[in-house]
């Protein structure tokens, strides 16, 4: 497609000379991580394979970045991979890489301070992800991630991002799921309460 030639012309290369590079300015890697979220969410397989090798390591690496609006763009690209790059992010191995780096976000003390809060909440994101599409794998260990993804539900900041996880959510519940409901349905209250809270404030479509 035009778009396709487009970025293998001219913006594919321009943002691979900036992820290749050591101590690239936050700004600027912040800008290469965007483009290839959208690269990867938009423009298929086909298109994106070429650069996934560089792209999808840099990304996880930056999903512990101190900056907050570096650290979002990586872990919103990490969802993307595992949605839209099944086969290459399960082949090499990311999920558990990449699982360990997000639980660190959702652990970090300002985790919900207004600043890091749309990182958070990507991270809330791409570990749903993950766990939706490779929680079959041994290295996606649902049982110890999908207690603390519930805990941080519902999704309030990003809308977008929002009606993905609770749409995710819904399914695990309508699928019973013991490993977020837990022995006993223990955690069929929170559940509850979650899926009430998203009723009331029309936080799903």
């Amino acid at each position: 497609s035009d778009a396709s030639a487009m970025i293998d012309s001219t913006f594919g290369p321009m943002f691979m000379n900036l992820m290749r590079q050591n101590g690239l300015p936050e700004t600027l890697l912040w800008n290469a991580l965007c483009f290839f979220d959208d690269v990867v969410e938009h423009c298929g397989i086909a298109t994106s394979q070429k650069y996934l090798p560089t792209c999808a390591p840099m990304m996880v690496r930056s999903a512990g970045n101190n900056d907050p609006y570096v650290r979002q763009a990586a872990i919103y690209g990490i969802g993307q991979l595992a949605e839209q790059a099944k086969e290459f992010f399960a082949n090499n191995n990311l999920c558990g890489q990449a699982l360990n780096l997000l639980m660190q976000v959702l652990r970090r003390p300002d985790a919900r301070d207004e600043e890091q809060l749309g990182a958070t909440e990507n991270a809330v994101g791409a570990i749903g992800r993950i766990c939706a599409f490779h929680g079959s794998r041994n290295d996606v260990p649902t049982q110890e991630i999908l207690p603390v993804w519930l805990s941080f539900l519902p999704l309030r900041d990003d809308m977008i991002e929002a009606y993905i996880v609770h749409r995710h959510l819904l399914a695990l519940l309508q699928g019973k799921n013991t490993d977020l409901l837990g022995k006993d349905l223990m955690r069929l209250p929170v559940a509850l309460k979650v899926v009430c809270e998203i009723i009331s404030e029309e936080l799903a479509d």
